[in-house]
């Protein structure tokens, strides 16, 4: 899947009419000052503020599913390798800042600033609605930034589409896997996830 993106949008050539591309800082600095309320579902996609869809029970329930089969493998010592992040932001660049439904990341990351591609041995983004925005905006994006592993769960078709290898053109390799299907983590191979459990109620 390949995808150009735009070239950055500066203040020199920014014009009348045209839209204004926000910085995270600036994106943040609207959030300390009110202006984006603390129950604001959005996220900032290359410098413009996008309104996320609401979430209905069926995301909910991959979600929290996803968490708990991940969590009972990752925690299972004093001193896990990697720790769950949900739905919290992701710092891609200066104006690019999603909040992937699930992260799995490196215990070693400086918890005190924002978390980074570098610091993401997993990311899943769970989709109904959102399939074409994960598929066709999101992921190219992850993948220049060098995400190593995403995962879309599709709620619809009932699976879930796995890219490996991040270009800055986009995943060289998808796979997607059924309900039959137990997915192995790159990072944690011995850290598996049977599909079924994510998706069957």
């Amino acid at each position: 899947m390949e995808t150009t993106l735009a070239p950055p949008v500066t203040l020199a050539t920014q014009r009348p009419g045209a839209l204004w591309r926000f910085s995270a800082a600036e994106y943040h600095r609207m959030a300390e000052l009110g202006i984006l309320g603390p129950d604001a579902r959005v996220e900032l996609i290359d410098g413009y503020i996008h309104a996320m869809s609401p979430v209905n029970a069926r995301h909910v329930l991959a979600v929290n599913r996803l968490e708990f089969l991940l969590a009972r493998q990752l925690y299972r010592s004093d001193t896990p390798p990697a720790f769950l992040s949900i739905q919290n932001p992701l710092r891609l660049d200066d104006h690019t800042e999603p909040e992937p439904d699930v992260m799995v990341v490196w215990s070693t990351t400086d918890q005190s600033r924002a978390t980074r591609p570098e610091d993401v041995a997993l990311l899943v983004e769970v989709a109904d609605s959102t399939l074409r925005t994960d598929r066709a905006v999101k992921a190219p994006r992850y993948a220049a930034a060098g995400i190593v592993e995403f995962w879309i769960v599709n709620l619809e078709a009932q699976e879930v589409e796995v890219y490996l290898e991040p270009s800055t053109s986009g995943y060289r390799r998808k796979q997607t896997y059924d309900l039959g299907d137990t997915i192995p983590l790159q990072a944690f191979p011995e850290i598996t996830v049977e599909v079924r459990r994510i998706l069957v109620a």
